[in-house]
């Protein structure tokens, strides 16, 4: 893919991390109830932004379109391999601390779908939006 459209994937990741609701981002980063890291939110983490990117992006392998479920297991396999303290600082409540922690997860999350997949990106299929909790 072209560095420009790398960008745009990055930041949509970078929204989606964004309205990831408080209670999944406190048990990724460790800052729920057990402050410690858990493995449910992190694949409730996944499955918020696999749902986003999912409005416009498709994902192929060779040419096979990828399932989302796959997408969700990709994510959250990623999402489990970043390093505890930034985790701990995606999930701080001041935004000055949270918002480049967010941003360098989404570049993490970019490349490595980047690197694994082919995709496209279709705007209009935004048309057909469902809602992201919920069904």
């Amino acid at each position: 893919m072209d560095p420009a459209a790398d960008d745009d994937i990055e930041k949509a990741i970078a929204v989606a991390l964004a309205v990831v609701p408080r209670t999944f981002r406190n048990g990724f980063g460790g800052k729920g109830v057990r402050r410690r890291r858990e493995p449910t939110a992190t694949k409730e983490v996944a499955v918020v932004v696999t749902r986003y990117l999912g409005h416009t992006y498709t994902f192929f392998e060779d040419d096979r379109k990828v399932e989302k479920s796959d997408v969700e297991s990709f994510l959250a396999a990623e999402l489990t391999a970043v390093p505890d303290d930034l985790a701990k600082t995606y999930a701080d409540k001041l935004t000055l601390y949270s918002e480049p922690a967010r941003n360098e997860i989404a570049a993490r999350l970019a490349m490595a779908i980047s690197d694994k997949w082919r995709w496209t990106y279709k705007p209009s299929d935004a048309i057909y939006l469902k809602p992201m909790f919920g069904e």
